[in-house]
């Protein structure tokens, strides 16, 4: 699990591409560090945001908080459109915590 950065000036537009945070809120929060020295606030996120044994939730709550652009990977996929038991070799139990708790309800 990694969380990819990478900074953009497209048309005098900067923005950040994020991808892969897996629920790697240590990884994340490095990331939003770095945007912000580099005054950046505008992202597109590639996809597979909450899925991993790390912190899903504290994950998922900071990035919905923000206006970032978000396609859906793999993973995320896996986590609304799977049962539970189905995805927990994929995933980890934090992450099927977090679906039970905040999708499910």
């Amino acid at each position: 699990m990694f969380t990819c950065f990478q900074w953009c000036d497209a048309a005098g537009m900067r923005f950040a591409v994020l991808a892969d945070i897996h629920g790697n809120l240590t990884a994340l929060d490095a990331v939003l560090r770095n945007m912000e020295a580099l005054e950046i606030s505008t992202a597109v996120n590639l996809g597979d945001f909450f899925s991993g044994p790390l912190d899903p939730t504290t994950t998922a709550s900071i990035l919905m908080e923000r206006d970032f652009i978000s396609i859906r990977g793999t993973h995320d996929r896996y986590l609304i459109e799977q049962h539970s038991v189905d995805m927990a070799h994929r995933t980890g139990s934090a992450s099927i915590n977090w679906k039970e708790s905040t999708l499910i309800g």
